[in-house]
């Protein structure tokens, strides 16, 4: 995969909430998601993933950084924007929800590579 999880970064608070990923290499968003988990009854993080969010068609390109709000787009907001001094760029997505996803206490964030395909 060329996306790699950087942080969570102010969990709980909904304005702020976000997920930071880098770019390695030149790819798309489409196909990736991602998903907090639960823990099992040992307290090791279990196969159950919940509130999903996938990437929706965006090229991006290694050096640049993608955020994960967790709540709606605000007005004015661009959906990307570059770095001052370099040509690396931070594209912006926002997930829509009313509520954090993100426990305060240390969910696990899942990211997955999903390859579609029709049945034949």
């Amino acid at each position: 995969m060329n996306l790699r999880i950087i942080a969570v970064r102010d969990k709980g608070d909904l304005e702020k909430e976000r997920l930071v990923l880098s770019v390695s290499k030149d790819d798309n968003t489409l196909g990736y998601v991602v998903m907090d988990t639960t823990f099992d009854a040992d307290g090791d993080v279990s196969n159950k993933g919940r509130h999903a969010y996938r990437f929706p068609e965006k090229e991006i390109s290694a050096g640049d950084f993608v955020v994960l709000y967790t709540r709606a787009k605000p007005n004015g907001w661009s959906t990307e924007s570059v770095a001052k001094d370099s040509k690396t760029k931070t594209h912006f997505f926002y997930w829509g929800r009313e509520t954090t996803v993100w426990n305060q206490d240390g969910d696990r964030c899942t990211l997955m590579y999903i390859v579609d395909s029709k049945a034949v």
